[in-house]
C-alpha cells in the first residue's frame, strides 16, 4: 500500500462540531476520503473474483462449460482450491455446482467444488444433477463427496431435523434418474446423522451432553445477560460459542 499523501495532511471533506451536552464534552468530528487501487496478476483474475463471490464463480464455470471452453473451465476451478473449503456457500447455488461439477469431467476437481455445502442443502430438486455427477465420477466418488457433506462439521443442527422429511422425495426423484445407489448411500448417511444425534442425548449426562453440544446445539436465550428463555451448559452461568448470549441449565 502506497500513500501519496499522510493522513495527517489531508482535508476534511465535512466535519461536524457538537458543544458542551452535560453528560460528555465538547466534541468535533472530521471526514476524510482515501481510494485504494488493488491490483493482482492477470492469471490470478478469475481467483480473486471468485474468493470474493462463489456465485459468479460457479456461474462463470457454467457458462465456460457450455460454451464448449472446458480446459479453460477446469484450470479457473482449480484455482479456486486454496480457499475453496473454507467458503460459507449459499445454498441455493449446490444446482449450479452439481451442474458444474457434472460438467468439468474432473474428479478431484469436482470434489472439491462440492465439499463445502451441507447435506440439509439437498432437496428433490437436485436429484437430476447429483444423478449426473455420480454416473460420470462413480460409486466411490460419490461416497466421497457424500462423506464431506455429513462430517462432523457439517452435522446437521437441531432447528435443520426437519430436513430428514427431504430425503424419502430426494431418493424417489433419484430413482426415477436411474440413480438408486445414490439413493441408498444418501439415505444411509442420513440415518446415521440421526441416529448419532439421538445417542448422544439418550447414552451421555446431562451435564456432559450440554457440554458436549453447547457449540452446535442453539441457545433460545435472551440479548441480555438475564436468565434465558431456553437453557444450555452446565448449571452455571456461561457464554454458548454460537449464541453470543449467556445460558444456564435448568
Amino acid at each position: 500500500m502506497c500513500a501519496s499523501t499522510a493522513s495527517a495532511d489531508l482535508t476534511p471533506y465535512d466535519s461536524q462540531y457538537e458543544g458542551y451536552m452535560g453528560n460528555y464534552g465538547n466534541t468535533l468530528d472530521r471526514w476524510y476520503r482515501r481510494a485504494a487501487v488493488v491490483v493482482w496478476p492477470r492469471e490470478r483474475a478469475f481467483a480473486a473474483r471468485g474468493e470474493a463471490g462463489s456465485g459468479w464463480a460457479l456461474e462463470e464455470l457454467r457458462a465456460g462449460i457450455a460454451r464448449g471452453d472446458l480446459e479453460r473451465a477446469r484450470h479457473q476451478a482449480q484455482s479456486l482450491a486454496p480457499f475453496w473449503k473454507h467458503i460459507h456457500p449459499q445454498p441455493e447455488l449446490l444446482d449450479c455446482a452439481l451442474q458444474v461439477a457434472a460438467g468439468l469431467d474432473a474428479a478431484e476437481t469436482a470434489a472439491m467444488l462440492l465439499e463445502p455445502f451441507q447435506a440439509g442443502t439437498l432437496g428433490p430438486q437436485h436429484a437430476g444433477a447429483l444423478a449426473a455427477a455420480a454416473e460420470r465420477y462413480g460409486t466411490a466418488w460419490m461416497r466421497r463427496v457424500l462423506d464431506a457433506w455429513f462430517a462432523s462439521e457439517h452435522r446437521l443442527q437441531p432447528q435443520q431435523y426437519q430436513w430428514t422429511e427431504q430425503p424419502p422425495g430426494l431418493c424417489v426423484a433419484l430413482r426415477a434418474h436411474r440413480a438408486p445407489t445414490v439413493a441408498q448411500l444418501l439415505s444411509a448417511r442420513v440415518w446415521a446423522a440421526v441416529d448419532s444425534g439421538l445417542q448422544l442425548w439418550t447414552t451421555t449426562g446431562p451435564a456432559e451432553t450440554a457440554v458436549r453440544s453447547c457449540s452446535s446445539w442453539p441457545c433460545h436465550c435472551d440479548t441480555s445477560w438475564r436468565r434465558p428463555t431456553k437453557s444450555c451448559g452446565t448449571g452455571s452461568w456461561q457464554r454458548c460459542a454460537n449464541a453470543g448470549t449467556r445460558c444456564s441449565n435448568v
